[in-house]
């Protein structure tokens, strides 16, 4: 049976003999010096490691090295000293460290967290296949509605579209969200496997941790729940509340601005009217502009003194409900702005965007009696507000 490879890369001053063992349980171990991890990356072609442990002082350079090989890019890489300190951990993250593990440890518990990032990743890897078919299934939608002239057909074909891209961004916005949970619970049950290990494990102590397992658990059933029903949607109209719709979509993509550095100021109105609509194409317009949102503001990411954020507000007036969603990342070019809502034009770099997002939110918002609407900042930023009729 083939069993995963974890690399571990070490200077002469630590002893991994013991770790290697209990490793060696599950895997296949190989052990190099600093020196040699060249030849890790030199033989990742037809041998990558499923995890990379480094105990070495010239860690965030070896994990820059695998950060930046395409082959071993997406392999997590953990490091292992005998203490972190906050500015090293920030380093790490910055460089694509995992995670951080502190000696003494227990081999046992080790051997945890590495399946914990081994399974994480491969999870990543499906989600990225599963955007890979989203992609080609969306060429064939494209390629079918340029093949038709009848215009009822090309409307719901760009629909489709649209939504096929938005669950690929919803994938991997996923992926990121169920991580945080995935972690806390693998935490716990190390912590049980140590005190376990110590014999000091009691009905106590484990029913004081069940409760947070159980939330986390939830949470993680949520997120797959809710993708799975934005993927299989009905076409029913229903009273819906703008507040809940804003909340359902930022659970599904809060972490990866966290990991942006971007942060998110919401300005809800209370006792907001309901609008008549239907849920899910509602959601997709608030997940398209976030998401709009966060490209624009990660292109701007690194200006010296530069502090990204989205402010979203939610209010009623005249009989409409409002949600706005503004960025502070220097807004559009203003010979852009007429093109902005048409169909296939991007000011995304090539391969990162369809066209298709703003102008399939327009159609939807007009099918609602509604409107999307733009208020263009030049060189501060871009305001896109959505406006339904209430319902009451």
């Amino acid at each position: 049976m083939h069993k995963n490879k974890i690399l571990i890369i070490k200077n002469d001053t630590f002893d991994v003999d013991s770790l290697k063992r209990t490793l060696e349980e599950d895997y296949a171990v190989l052990v190099m010096t600093d020196q040699d991890a060249d030849l890790a990356l030199q033989d990742s072609d037809t041998n990558s490691p499923s995890a990379v442990l480094i105990f070495s002082e010239q860690r965030d350079t070896l994990c820059e090295q695998f950060k930046k090989n395409k082959i071993t890019a997406q392999i997590p890489v953990l490091y292992v000293a005998e203490n972190f300190d906050e500015q090293e951990v920030a380093r790490g993250i910055e460089t694509g460290a995992s995670d951080f593990l502190q000696k003494p440890f227990v081999n046992s518990a080790v051997k945890l967290r590495v399946q914990h990032h081994i399974a994480l990743a491969q999870y990543q890897n499906q989600l990225d296949e599963l955007l890979m078919q989203h992609k080609s299934r969306m060429k064939e939608t494209l390629d079918v509605l340029y093949a038709q002239k009848d215009q009822d057909f090309r409307q719901a074909a760009l629909v489709h579209t649209g939504r096929l891209a938005s669950l690929g961004e919803m994938a991997t916005s996923m992926a990121h969200e169920i991580s945080q949970p995935l972690n806390i619970i693998s935490i716990a049950m190390q912590g049980w496997q140590l005190m376990a290990d110590r014999d000091i494990l009691d009905q106590t102590k484990i029913l004081k941790t069940i409760p947070s397992l159980l939330n986390n658990v939830e949470r993680i059933s949520f997120l797959i729940d809710h993708v799975r029903t934005l993927g299989h949607c009905t076409r029913e109209n229903r009273e819906i509340n703008i507040c809940d719709v804003l909340q359902n979509a930022l659970s599904l993509c809060k972490k990866q601005f966290d990991n942006s550095g971007i942060s998110i100021n919401a300005r809800i109105e209370d006792d907001l009217p309901p609008v008549f609509a239907v849920e899910s194409e509602i959601e997709q317009v608030a997940l398209n502009l976030l998401s709009n949102a966060r490209c624009v503001l990660e292109m701007q990411n690194g200006s010296s003194g530069f502090d990204p954020k989205i402010v979203i507000s939610c209010y009623s007036q005249g009989g409409m409900v409002y949600f706005d969603v503004e960025d502070n990342g220097g807004g559009i070019n203003p010979a852009y702005e007429e093109k902005i809502f048409e169909s296939f034009f991007s000011t995304k770099e090539p391969g990162k965007g369809t066209g298709l997002g703003l102008s399939i939110c327009r159609q939807i918002m007009e099918r609602y009696r509604g409107e999307l609407t733009l208020h263009n900042m030049p060189g501060q930023g871009a305001r896109f507000t959505v406006s339904l009729p209430a319902s009451i």
